[in-house]
């Protein structure tokens, strides 16, 4: 996935807008890409960021990383 922020007259602005690119080199199956635009870095981290951190991550890795910090 691809993140960035919206740009407006060379100002960024609180939206983030995220891309999920397939990178297949063919015509790309239905559906895809995948984009989705978050109002605030508050909500791209709720709707975008947990969801998916929660697939590869658990709460007892997570655990480990913080407690060898």
């Amino acid at each position: 996935d691809i993140a960035g922020f919206e740009v407006i007259n060379n100002e960024p602005t609180s939206k983030i807008i995220t891309v999920h690119l397939t990178w297949s080199r063919k015509k790309e199956g239905a559906g895809f890409p995948i984009m989705n635009v978050s109002d605030s870095i508050f909500q791209w981290i709720s709707d975008i960021v947990f969801p998916i951190t929660q697939e590869w991550m658990t709460e007892d890795e997570l655990k480990d990383i913080i407690d060898n910090q």
